[in-house]
């Protein structure tokens, strides 16, 4: 990898939402403990991991708008290795969702559940990273194999751990749609505006004008995602809830 190595390792040392996510398990744990029932304590699982999800969708769309600017400008010797950083961000945000599924699993006593399906996702992951080198794709399509396996490998950590309650396969696939959807709507809109708020900068101020425009922009036509899920997590009402109560 020469000296990208660093680069490329700097998602998995820096993924701060990983630590939220870890600080909640010992909640799920007393719920569960309370309840002794998968169902009656799934909204320990279900909420956390759709906020985890909004904030990990925003946290990396800020990332991809503003990480090329101190590499770009001042560490020039990672520039080969961007494509495999914000590949490997994409991995960051499966890893995520599954932090509380996870645990979730566990204590529902199904944890040989998981070992089955991480011998599957290694298989996954070795096919895919033989492929990928020996079709020439190097390091970028190792990463982009990475990827791919984390993305199949947390849908099915999603997958047991909805089904523990959930007993309709397609309204299981349709919670972890919404899981999904935070992300996918944020980088097509990101795509959107990089292609209507093009980037030629050549000094750093004005490259930083531009990232600040677009992030502006995103956060502007991302409005109805968060009132969409809003409805749902009810963070809006408890704030004004809060406030009210202050007065």
């Amino acid at each position: 990898y020469g000296d990208h190595r660093d680069l490329h390792s700097f998602p998995t040392r820096r993924s701060s939402y990983l630590v939220l996510a870890s600080t909640l398990v010992p909640y799920l744990f007393e719920e569960y403990g309370r309840t002794d029932s998968a169902e009656k304590s799934a909204h320990m699982f279900e909420k956390p991991t759709l906020i985890i999800s909004l904030a990990c969708a925003f946290a990396l769309a800020g990332t991809y708008l503003f990480v090329h600017l101190p590499i770009k400008y001042y560490l020039t010797q990672y520039l080969p290795g961007l494509t495999v950083l914000y590949i490997l961000l994409m991995s960051i945000f499966s890893l995520g969702l599954i932090m509380i599924a996870g645990n979730f699993i566990v204590i529902s006593g199904k944890e040989k559940m998981i070992l089955r399906w991480q011998v599957v996702a290694m298989g996954l992951s070795i096919t895919t990273n033989f492929a990928a080198i020996k079709l020439g794709y190097g390091i970028i399509g190792v990463a982009a194999a990475t990827f791919v396996t984390y993305f199949v490998y947390s849908t099915g950590i999603l997958f047991i751990a909805f089904s523990l309650y959930i007993k309709n396969k397609t309204s299981i696939f349709k919670e972890i749609g919404k899981l999904y959807i935070p992300l996918l709507y944020l980088f097509f809109f990101l795509a959107l505006i990089t292609q209507f708020v093009p980037n030629a900068a050549q000094t750093f101020v004005h490259d930083l004008e531009i990232s600040c425009l677009r992030a502006g922009i995103l956060l502007v036509t991302s409005i109805p995602l968060l009132i969409f899920y809003d409805r749902k997590l009810g963070v809006w009402a408890t704030v004004r809830s809060a406030v009210s109560r202050q007065g």
